[in-house]
């Protein structure tokens, strides 16, 4: 869901934005409604790190790809200073590194990290299933399943990825351990290197909604054993569908358009911004 946020200044609001539109909403309210006051450059610097990760995060940007500031100031429509905060914010959590003749490139992670990532995935994700079918509450496990009814009614490969984070969200929340929650926090912000959702290979959205199915039962059961295991299950599989995209996409057999930036001043004909690939 996109998130508000408001800056204040002695009690007053002074600079709204929201994170996570979708592109079509994004586009709009870029065109005049949004950032009314670019008063507070911390303000935008926020926004230009949460838009920047949510296009890491979505496979616009991939790994390897450079990051031209001057190009990302062009897509959001901001100065420089906050696109050079969000940067050098993402640089320092590793997301970004400066490779030599090309800049700024976004950071690339090999088999074997990917690999080691997922293995520890595996092991916090499954402990964080068996604490939530000891620790949920019946609201929580309601919740959880009207995530999976909205989930199994949409089509859409970005509303099902988002419902695929808020069922993993809700999961973490019931198990109420607070170090998990923090440890899993980390592990899903390394994520965003190994690039787009496997949700995007035709099958994987069926065969997500019936692991998803299999973890709660299991919840709502209380069954704190086979929970654990559905969900170490559910992420070998995505660790093998992740080695599967890539193999595709290596080969040119999968083709996902980028996602077209809203270029300011012109709304009708929303052109694409070259990120400099």
């Amino acid at each position: 869901m996109p998130k508000l946020y408001t800056i204040f200044s002695h009690g007053k609001p002074f600079c709204t934005f929201y994170v996570g539109l979708p592109k079509q909403a994004f586009a709009a309210y870029m065109n005049g409604k949004v950032l009314k006051s670019a008063e507070s450059s911390a303000a935008l610097g926020e926004f230009a790190y949460e838009q920047l990760r949510e296009a890491m995060r979505n496979g616009i940007f991939r790994p390897g790809d450079p990051v031209r500031e001057r190009k990302v100031c062009e897509w959001l429509n901001i100065s420089r200073t906050p696109v050079r905060e969000a940067i050098r914010r993402l640089e320092n959590e590793g997301q970004l590194t400066h490779k030599l003749h090309c800049g700024v490139v976004v950071s690339s992670i090999d088999r074997k990290g990917v690999t080691e990532l997922y293995a520890l995935r595996e092991i916090l994700e499954g402990a964080a299933a068996a604490a939530a079918a000891r620790n949920a509450t019946p609201a929580q496990i309601a919740g959880m399943q009207r995530i999976l009814n909205s989930s199994a009614r949409t089509k859409s490969v970005a509303e099902i990825a988002s419902l695929n984070h808020q069922f993993h969200s809700a999961i973490h929340q019931a198990a109420d351990n607070q170090h998990l929650l923090k440890t899993l926090g980390s592990v899903r912000e390394s994520l965003v290197l190994v690039g787009k959702s496997t949700l995007v290979l035709p099958a994987r959205p069926a065969q997500v909604e019936s692991e998803h199915k299999a973890i709660l039962d299991m919840i709502s059961r209380g069954n704190a054993a086979r929970a654990e295991k559905a969900m170490r299950s559910h992420i070998r599989l995505a660790l093998k569908n992740r080695f599967l995209l890539q193999e595709q996409e290596g080969e040119g057999l999968l083709n996902f358009p980028d996602v077209p930036y809203p270029v300011p001043g012109n709304s009708a004909a929303r052109k694409k911004v070259s990120m400099g690939r």
